[in-house]
């Protein structure tokens, strides 16, 4: 298990499952330094100086590094001696800051690059289909919806034609519809959303008499107790949903 490479996010470093320990060792030091390191060139101000960053350089001090790695002095000096002796780093000082510099960082950058089609394959994945659909032109992306809407929702509810009129509305340029807009879309979750959302009575009441059909006469609706799963007969204008068998329990839908 000693050959390869893996990609660390920088984020680990504000992770509190993954705590460094209060006194550095080498290791978490290098480790550091490799999150630490720009990735790329950067410009970077500091009180009235400005430093242009190449790829794998930190810009720092000394009593900074101290603090953060626990170390005293003496230690500090060995670590970075040691590590320019093995040609790991380069080190430049003045009274104010150090410039540390990763030797080795841009071949291992060159290595994550050729490898950057694998990055994030899964959020990739799931995007794909989006990412096609939004390539094809919006007439034909707009009957495709519609068709969907067609085949999977009740086309004679009250509220199909508002449901399908919204999320088929494009912007402006034309470019969008509502629905392409939203960071997820199910459909049938959607629809089920804006159901229960529904002021229109025709909606409520076609609710009703899903949830509370009428018995075979239409003069009461059908309901069942949610304790004993008894039918309960219920007014036909205002059901009253106190279960009357059961105290405490509700008459829930009879196809429930």
């Amino acid at each position: 298990m000693d050959k390869g490479w893996i990609s660390i996010h920088r984020k680990i470093l504000k992770n509190p499952l993954v705590k460094f320990s209060s006194k550095y060792s080498y290791a978490e030091a290098w480790l550091y330094l490799l999150l630490r390191a720009t990735y790329s060139n950067q410009k970077v101000v500091l009180g009235a100086d400005i430093y242009h960053l190449k790829q794998g350089e930190i810009i720092t001090s000394q009593k900074k590094l101290r603090l953060i790695f626990g170390w005293g002095t003496s230690r500090l000096k060995t670590f970075l001696k040691l590590y320019k002796k093995d040609n790991m780093i380069d080190v430049k000082t003045n009274k104010k800051l150090t410039m540390i510099t990763i030797i080795n960082f841009s071949n291992l950058q060159k290595k994550r690059d050729t490898n950057e089609s694998q990055k994030n394959h899964k959020q990739s994945h799931i995007n794909k289909d989006i990412n096609k659909v939004n390539k094809e032109p919006l007439s034909v992306r707009f009957e495709k919806f519609k068709e969907k809407c067609k085949n999977e929702l009740p086309n004679e509810h009250p509220e199909y034609e508002a449901f399908v009129n919204w999320f088929s509305a494009y912007n402006e340029g034309g470019s969008k519809m509502h629905w392409e807009k939203q960071k997820t879309f199910n459909l049938k979750m959607r629809w089920a959303t804006w159901i229960k959302k529904s002021k229109n009575p025709e909606t409520k009441k076609q609710n009703l008499n899903e949830k509370y059909p009428y018995d075979k006469t239409g003069n009461s609706r059908l309901g069942k107790c949610e304790s004993c799963k008894s039918t309960v007969f219920l007014d036909k204008w205002n059901p009253v949903l106190d279960s009357p068998c059961c105290s405490g329990s509700k008459v829930i839908g009879k196809g429930k």
